[in-house]
């Protein structure tokens, strides 16, 4: 913490509570203060996928084809 600054603490599932301990004691100690939580706004994906389409997908012979092309 003391190289860079700040130092950003998250958890998911079961970790979450050790990640409070750790934060309430950070900041008991001093060496952190509380800031205001992350918002996330909702996607439009619909415009995502129009900016940015995803590449398209590699169609493959099916599995019995490929061996008798093989054999």
């Amino acid at each position: 913490m003391a190289e860079h600054g700040n130092v950003e603490l998250s958890a998911l599932g079961l970790a979450v509570s050790n990640m409070v301990t750790v934060s309430e004691i950070l900041k008991k100690e001093g060496w952190a203060v509380e800031k205001r939580p992350f918002v996330h706004r909702p996607v439009d994906f619909d415009r995502l996928y129009a900016e940015n389409p995803p590449p398209p997908r590699v169609q493959r012979p099916p599995a019995a084809a490929a061996e008798v092309a093989v054999a």
